[in-house]
């Protein structure tokens, strides 16, 4: 082709840019064992529920990892990120109690009497707790990463779990970006199967929820998702 030198009559046309941040999609795996799934899930939702656009996110319990349909559902919802749920023992005595008393009475009987235990107690509340359940739950997440998640390279990956306390190398706090009280189920009514099919619609918060609401109640709320006018 000969080049003539000419420029184009075309007009030139200027398009206005702009962009803005995405809050990250997340899969958060949540521990699991079969009596007290529930309030696992629960719990790892009330934490996820503190994330900046946790609401485009999911919380499953490890046990469902290996479920082929989960792993091709979540494969369609191309997750940034893929963690594990990583309890405090705050949250594992308020699932479990007596969870630290027993672990307090066993540090007593080895010290042969008493001993000051209130400020080991305040220390321990805020330490992980690394239950083999949670262990599990770590595992499984792991291998979803593998297959499903943007940051399975290593290299990519920016946290492999998610803690009760904020960090600033996690991810963004809902706190950081606005100054309003999270809305959702409050965690001590999240105890059915029902109220937490509720829950993952509108996360669990601060809301007064008076009364006792029953099964199905809670059912037509999950069908109705934001639109219920439950909270």
């Amino acid at each position: 082709m000969r080049d003539t030198g000419r420029v184009s009559e075309q007009p030139f046309a200027f398009l206005p840019l702009s962009y803005a941040a995405r809050p990250p999609r997340v899969v958060l795996v949540a521990p699991h064992d079969d009596e007290e799934w529930v309030a696992w899930t629960a719990a790892g939702l009330a934490r996820l529920s503190t994330v900046w656009g946790c609401s485009g996110s999911v919380v499953i319990p490890s046990v469902a990892v290996a479920n082929p349909a989960v792993e091709r559902c979540l494969a369609r919802f191309n997750p940034d990120h893929v963690l594990a749920y990583l309890p405090s023992w705050a949250t594992a005595d308020g699932v479990r109690p007596g969870t630290i008393d027993r672990l307090m009475a066993v540090r007593t009987a080895r010290a042969g009497g008493e001993v000051a235990g209130e400020q080991f107690e305040e220390m321990l509340r805020k330490e992980p707790w690394n239950a083999p359940i949670v262990q599990a739950a770590e595992a499984a997440a792991d291998k979803l990463r593998e297959l499903c998640g943007t940051n399975r390279r290593d290299e990519h990956v920016q946290s492999s779990y998610l803690f009760d306390a904020d960090d600033v190398r996690d991810l963004t706090p809902l706190s950081a970006v606005t100054k309003a009280t999270a809305v959702g189920i409050p965690r001590r009514l999240v105890t059915t199967v029902e109220s937490l099919a509720y829950a993952m619609h509108v996360g669990v918060g601060e809301s007064e929820v008076e009364g006792q609401i029953g099964a199905s109640q809670w059912q037509e709320a999950a069908a109705r998702g934001n639109e219920s006018p439950l909270l």
